[in-house]
């Protein structure tokens, strides 16, 4: 497991993946954020978590949009401001 994070941790810093692989990481994000949502703990959990960050609770729906709208660029931008301090 500490390989596979080392290695995910790399490819971050790097900046060397592709829409293909931001793609990916959204259906994933898509699916876990879903699932998440199967139990009543898991939805007001989630219910708790949005209200903490966001100050409101958004639809699965709104969520996914958010998801989609996200780059290559923009992931390039926040990883390299995120693993700058370990890097």
């Amino acid at each position: 497991m500490l390989q596979i994070t080392k290695k995910t941790a790399q490819i971050l810093l790097s900046g060397s993946f592709s829409d293909e692989d931001v793609k990916r990481a959204q259906a994933q994000l898509k699916v876990d954020i879903a699932s998440s949502m199967e139990t009543d703990d898991g939805v007001l959990e989630e219910i708790g978590l949005q209200s903490l960050h966001n100050g409101k609770v958004s639809s699965l729906k709104d969520v996914n949009t958010v998801i989609d709208s996200i780059t290559a660029s923009d992931m390039k931008g926040v990883s390299g401001r995120i693993f700058y301090y370990f890097a």
